[in-house]
C-alpha cells in the first residue's frame, strides 16, 4: 500500500487542538467581557470609598481632620456617629480614626447627593475659565474653581439650570492648572 501523503493525527492531539480552539473562542474580548463582573477593571476612587461609608452609615456627608488631630465627621443625624466610626474603619481600615478621636459635625448633604451634583456640575467645565469641579468632602459641598471672578456668574447660571442647589456649591477663584512637564532622563 502506498502512503497517501496525509498523516493521521493522534486522537489526543486532536482533542487538545479542539480544546485550545474552544478556549480561544471563549476568551476573545467580547465573550471574556461578558463573563467578567461589570466593575472588574474599575478602580475605586476616594469618593467611591466615601460612598461606601454612607451606605453603612446613612446621613454621612464627608469628613476631615481638624488642626487638633480629631476627625470631624459630617452627619445629618449626629447620633449616627458610632455607625459612621465603624463604617470608616471598615472601609478605610483599622486605625483610620486618629488617636485624638472623632466627633460629629452637622452635615447638610449626604455623600450620594454631593456625588450626583458633582457629576452633573462637570458640565461647567465646558465654560471658559473653569479650572475644576470637585466633591469637597471636607466642606460638605461641591467645589468649582474658576480663573477669575468674572467667571462666577456664568458658572452659577449653568449650575442653576442643572438643578443643583446654590447652597451646595462653593465657587472659588483659583490659579489655572498647569500640566506637569516631564524632564528628559
Amino acid at each position: 500500500m502506498k502512503p497517501s501523503g496525509r498523516i493521521a493525527a493522534p486522537p489526543l492531539f486532536v482533542t487538545c487542538l479542539l480544546l485550545a480552539t474552544a478556549a480561544a473562542v471563549l476568551l476573545d474580548g467580547e465573550h471574556l467581557a461578558a463573563r467578567q463582573p461589570q466593575n472588574a477593571t474599575k478602580m475605586e476612587t476616594h469618593d467611591d470609598l466615601l460612598l461606601r461609608v454612607e451606605r453603612a452609615a446613612p446621613g454621612f456627608g464627608g469628613m476631615y481632620v481638624e488642626k487638633d488631630g480629631r476627625l470631624a465627621v459630617y452627619l445629618k443625624d449626629r447620633a449616627q456617629l458610632p455607625a459612621a466610626r465603624a463604617a470608616i474603619e471598615t472601609v478605610f481600615g483599622p486605625g483610620s480614626i486618629p488617636a485624638a478621636g472623632a466627633h460629629a459635625v452637622a452635615g447638610e448633604y449626604t455623600m450620594s447627593e454631593l456625588a450626583a451634583w458633582t457629576r452633573r456640575a462637570g458640565r461647567v467645565l465646558s465654560l471658559p475659565g473653569v479650572v475644576f469641579v470637585d466633591l469637597d468632602e471636607a466642606r460638605n459641598r461641591v467645589a468649582v474653581g474658576v480663573e477669575d471672578d468674572s467667571r462666577r456668574q456664568p458658572v452659577q447660571k449653568m449650575l442653576a439650570s442643572l438643578d443643583i442647589p446654590r447652597a451646595a456649591v462653593v465657587v472659588e477663584t483659583t490659579d489655572p492648572i498647569e500640566p506637569v512637564k516631564r524632564h528628559a532622563r
